[in-house]
């Protein structure tokens, strides 16, 4: 069977990794360690990862009308969303927290946020160099 085309590539520490993209499936595997597949189905990204430790992770993500869902193996619900030049991200893993933040023109950033299971409210200002 055709599978298309197969990269190799090696690492400064001798790890070997085999990649493929087969039907829209993008394959990965580290010889001796980590193993993982994404794909776009029915406008979903799934992203499925084995790790040499025998732990599974995934998640799956879909943008509708602007608003970018995502779900993983935990159960965390994450919604996030641009409103009125802001970001507004909602996480709900058991606690729920809310976080707005917007880059200010001087190149700052500013995020305001609040968690459920504290009951705190936070306001970090930022600046990347």
């Amino acid at each position: 069977m055709l599978a298309g085309d197969v990269s190799i590539a090696l690492d400064q520490n001798g790890n070997a990794t085999v990649s493929t993209t087969v039907a829209g499936v993008s394959l990965s595997h580290t010889l001796g360690g980590d193993t993982s597949g994404s794909a776009t189905l029915a406008g979903m990204d799934v992203a499925i990862t084995r790790t040499s430790a025998g732990a599974t992770t995934w998640d799956v993500s879909t943008t509708l009308n602007g608003v970018t869902l995502a779900i993983d193996e935990a159960g965390v619900v994450t919604a996030s969303m641009g409103l009125a030049g802001n970001t507004v991200k909602i996480t709900n893993g058991g606690a729920t927290t809310v976080s707005v933040s917007r880059d200010l023109t001087s190149g700052a950033n500013l995020t305001a946020g609040y968690d459920t299971s504290d009951n705190s409210l936070s306001l970090v200002a930022s600046v990347s160099f």
